[in-house]
């Protein structure tokens, strides 16, 4: 079946299909985008830098052109997530620490 030759009835005929069996599955239970597994956590973008940092450490004593090249790779990637870090920070007033006094 050519995509291109597909008239208005072909296209609504395949919305509405793809419709019902979506409904389906929603009221089975069963959808495809459902993962039944636990969601592991991102890393925060602390323990990626302590990762990074820990890496850098160790192929500081290796003797390697992969090495090197690694090396290099952490360092930018600790430099780009620091500037996204404090890009991300927002303006805050003194008195946002201090409790009001009633």
């Amino acid at each position: 079946h050519n995509i291109f030759d597909a008239t208005d009835m072909d296209i609504y005929s395949a919305v509405m299909e793809a419709k019902k069996l979506r409904e389906e599955s929603d009221a089975a239970g069963s959808r495809d985008d459902v993962d039944a597994g636990p969601i592991e956590p991102v890393p925060t973008r602390n323990e990626a830098l302590q990762a990074a940092h820990l890496l850098q450490r160790y192929t500081g004593s290796l003797n390697d052109p992969f090495a090197r090249n690694l090396e290099s790779m952490l360092g930018a990637f600790g430099r780009r997530t620091r500037t996204k870090g404090l890009l991300n920070t927002t303006d805050t007033k003194i008195t946002s620490y201090f409790p009001r006094k009633a």
